[in-house]
């Protein structure tokens, strides 16, 4: 079982040039930690972009607009992939933290899937209608920049924030195509209420994915236990692991709110007597979000920590 994190970590500043003085500053927390599995914190390149626009503002065919502080894309015309892979953000922040880390490291990138960009866009009703092909498009597009990344991370995950909710006809057709162009471990990351698509996830022809990341806190946190203990046994034929976020990060930036190592722990136990021990449970740590919370993810990152010392996860 490994400790890592979902993601993103929230903007660092640093001495040096954004996104640099990120991606060295959340490098040496991890590590100091003992995180098993290291990301670059996702930090967006220059505008600090979110997980749409990280992606979007590499792709021909997209138009970022600014909102206030925020950033919304939309889609003008078709959507081709970049000219020159190794000029994509994405691919030069995680060329960076492979450089700073050294081959030792166990690295993840993370990329979003096209379902949840289409479903982000700000022109999504018109798009949906008007461009049918954006779904294939978007995935071509990306498959450039999954194959540079491949080269770099030993894991993948596919960021799927929208599919719980069921967004699209078979939304995981699409991150299985831009999962044939990775050699190493494919993750899925699924945050939201399982019960709907959780027998999609564990069957062997759809979601082609080593783990499948889940949340175990929240509102949804009764609900997703009594859907894996209803469906494991599914689960286990299809030969994935469970990644569990075990602890809330749908809180406010307050330290005080973090989650105790008793709950998180209790949570982890519970998953494991479901899963008959953690031979199947490939995974924890905190959930997704945390570059929402500045205050509270220090906190977070050493409470995981905490709960893998108790439980005693053994350092890979």
């Amino acid at each position: 079982m490994l400790l890592t994190h979902v993601g993103s970590l929230p903007p660092f500043e640093g001495k040096g040039p954004y996104p640099y003085s990120h991606i060295e500053y959340w490098f040496e927390v991890q590590t100091k930690f003992g995180f098993d599995l290291i990301g670059t914190g996702e930090p967006g390149w220059l505008k600090k972009y979110g997980m749409i626009e990280r992606f979007t503002q590499d792709l021909e065919g997209f138009e970022i607009e600014t909102l206030g502080k925020k950033y919304r894309t939309y889609s003008k015309s078709k959507i081709i992939p970049p000219e020159d892979v190794n000029e994509v953000k994405e691919v030069i922040e995680n060329n960076y933290l492979r450089k700073i880390a050294g081959n030792e490291a166990k690295l993840k990138a993370n990329i979003t899937d096209p379902v949840s960009i289409v479903f982000g866009l700000g022109n999504f009703l018109e798009v949906h209608r008007g461009y049918p092909e954006i779904y294939w498009d978007l995935t071509d597009a990306l498959k450039p920049v999954v194959k540079a990344l491949n080269k770099i991370a030993d894991v993948i995950q596919f960021d799927c924030p929208s599919h719980a909710y069921n967004p699209t006809k078979d939304p995981w057709q699409y991150v299985d195509e831009l999962a044939e162009c990775v050699e190493g471990q494919k993750w899925i990351h699924i945050c939201g209420p399982l019960k709907r698509i959780f027998l999609t996830l564990a069957s062997r022809s759809e979601y082609k994915a080593d783990v499948i990341h889940c949340h175990f806190f929240g509102k949804e946190e009764e609900d997703n236990f009594k859907t894996i203990e209803e469906s494991h046994h599914e689960f286990e034929k299809s030969g994935k692991k469970l990644g569990a976020g075990i602890i809330n990060t749908a809180i406010q930036d307050i330290a005080e709110r973090v989650d105790s190592a008793e709950i998180a722990v209790a949570r982890t136990r519970r998953l494991e007597r479901i899963l008959k021990g953690r031979d199947n449970l490939a995974t924890i740590g905190p959930g997704c979000g945390l570059t929402l919370l500045p205050n509270a993810t220090p906190v977070i990152l050493q409470r995981s920590t905490e709960v893998a010392r108790i439980i005693g996860i053994e350092k890979s």
